[in-house]
């Protein structure tokens, strides 16, 4: 039993070994397996071997001729750390598309409409005000979106 050093695992029942094997599902698979006579997966769980390490595993049993059962697995560990991290950046993407999409995209509506209004007038001293204020948020906003994209380069 790799992944879980210093477990002397000869002679043991698998509710010793696998504390938690009715939560993972396999024992109901193994039941099924005897039962039926037909080879079963079960799909990507997590074993907590302790507080530090939990496995992550991909099982399949079969049933031999002479009813025994075979279990092999295949450790997805590095995998589904893998995935854990995809999920983690694309939520820093999702917040930086939403802030650009809302926040940034919001002031250059403004600043454009405000840009219409001055083509239309004479005395257009508050509307390049206005202009220049919508630029100073843009510019935060941008700074902004580069610090929460820089936060999630940097955590990993």
């Amino acid at each position: 039993m790799d992944g879980a050093i210093g477990v002397d695992y000869h002679g043991k029942k698998i509710h010793e070994l696998f504390p938690n094997v009715n939560e993972f599902g396999l024992i109901e698979v193994l039941e099924n397996v005897f039962i039926t006579g037909n080879s079963q997966e079960l799909a990507l769980k997590g074993y907590k071997v302790n507080d530090d390490i939990t496995l992550y595993r991909t099982n399949r049993v079969q049933k031999l001729n002479n009813d025994f059962l075979v279990c092999t697995y295949t450790d997805e560990t590095d995998n589904y750390a893998q995935l854990e991290l995809i999920e983690k950046e694309t939520e820093i993407l999702k917040k930086a598309f939403n802030y650009a999409a809302f926040k940034i995209e919001g002031d250059l509506l403004l600043a454009n409409s405000t840009i219409d209004k001055i083509i239309k007038t004479e005395d257009n001293t508050l509307q390049i005000k206005e202009i220049k204020k919508y630029l100073s948020n843009i510019s935060d906003k941008t700074n902004r979106l580069m610090s929460i994209l820089e936060k999630g380069v940097n955590t990993n």
